[in-house]
């Protein structure tokens, strides 16, 4: 079994983040699973809330708007080299058997996993790009989880862009 790190952006949208981390927590009973909410500095209080009825995630808010892809590749960060990272946006609901299709398939010889809207999953080794290019859905990134193992030697290299 692998560990997997969500990773959730956001920003002005706590009815959707609610929707998501109730989704996500009804699912992620494995203790496998570590959540991780962060808020580009939304100009209301979601985070109290929340903090208060979902105790086992961990929030984080920037101290000012860093702007969306800075917030997303904030997620390299907080995963762990260990860890499997999905980036999954606050609002890219996730059907009810996601996480246990996804802790039942991912392997940790995995360099990226893909996952369409049907929970279909997909392995991908960083070096068959062919195969990347053509599944379909990969554009959006709550679709990709990557292998922290594969992918920490790259972060540096987001931030220059």
């Amino acid at each position: 079994m692998v560990n997997i790190c969500i990773y959730i952006p956001t920003y002005n949208r706590p009815k959707s983040l609610y929707k998501q981390i109730k989704a996500i927590t009804n699912q992620a009973s494995n203790n496998k699973i570590r959540i991780v909410v962060n808020d580009n500095n939304s100009n209301n209080n979601c985070n109290d809330y929340l903090e208060q009825e979902f105790k086992n995630i961990e929030y984080r808010k920037n101290i000012y708007n860093i702007g969306g892809n800075a917030n997303i590749l904030l997620g390299f960060l907080n995963a762990k080299i260990n860890e499997f990272l999905w980036i999954l946006s606050d609002d890219d609901y996730i059907n009810e058997n996601a996480i246990k299709n996804i802790i039942e398939n991912v392997k940790s010889e995995y360099d990226i996993i893909c996952i369409n809207s049907i929970n279909e999953i997909k392995k991908i080794n960083i070096y068959s790009s062919d195969e990347y290019i053509k599944y379909d859905e990969i554009g959006r990134i709550s679709c990709i989880i990557y292998n922290m193992n594969v992918f920490s030697k790259y972060i540096e290299n987001g931030f220059l862009f």
